[in-house]
């Protein structure tokens, strides 16, 4: 969350699930708001199951735009999601494991102005 597309207020949670081959357990999920420029360390919610998903989130507060975030987990051996996937992928679409990318708008309640204190 958000999904593709939809319309959120600026002060939104960025959540979602991360999985791997069940060899080592998520170590760190990571966001990027700039398209890779900077990450910021997301929480997690360890999965009990080697091949669990480990649900993470993280809140923020944006501007009012058109946003996309990036998200990338890292594993306890150190093996980081690749910006692009589809170094192991093939053309069934298994093995794309690369850096998930979602766009979605930041816009103000109606009546409310960006900066001013709305008491």
């Amino acid at each position: 969350s958000p999904l593709e597309g939809e319309n959120c207020t600026p002060d939104l949670a960025i959540s979602g699930v991360a999985w791997n081959d069940g060899k080592s357990p998520i170590q760190t999920v990571e966001i990027s708001v700039d398209l890779g420029e900077s990450w910021q360390q997301t929480m997690l919610e360890q999965s009990s199951q080697p091949y669990g998903w480990v649900h993470w989130h993280l809140n923020l507060a944006l501007p009012s735009s058109v946003h996309q975030v990036w998200s990338r987990a890292t594993d306890e051996m150190g093996r980081t999601q690749p910006l692009e996937g589809d170094v192991h992928w093939n053309p069934d679409g298994y093995e794309w494991n690369g850096v998930d990318k979602v766009s979605f708008t930041v816009s103000l309640p109606h009546g409310h102005i960006e900066g001013a204190k709305n008491e």
